[in-house]
């Protein structure tokens, strides 16, 4: 894992792309360490300063608290995500 500073946040992530896999419900879901987080729980947002800081189109959040949430990058193709955690 990989560790970022921004401003007054902490960023974690491999800044690698996963397979995105299906559950037996057939629902997509991506992992970050231990957690799956559902991408049709994920809300679709566009943050311009994380993405230009991170390198890659950050297209959804999770929220965890108000403090910290996961970070969403999907591939051009739909078929891979990048995951990353920030909390301040």
């Amino acid at each position: 894992m990989k560790t970022y500073k921004h401003k007054t946040a902490t960023i974690t992530g491999s800044n690698k792309y996963q397979e995105i896999r299906y559950n037996a419900a057939g629902e997509p879901f991506v992992r970050f360490r231990n957690l799956r987080i559902k991408l049709n729980e994920v809300m679709k947002q566009h943050c311009e300063e994380l993405s230009h800081f991170l390198d890659c189109e950050i297209c959804g959040v999770y929220g965890e608290t108000v403090y910290s949430a996961y970070l969403i990058h999907i591939n051009d193709t739909g078929d891979q995500a990048k995951v990353f955690y920030i909390y301040y």
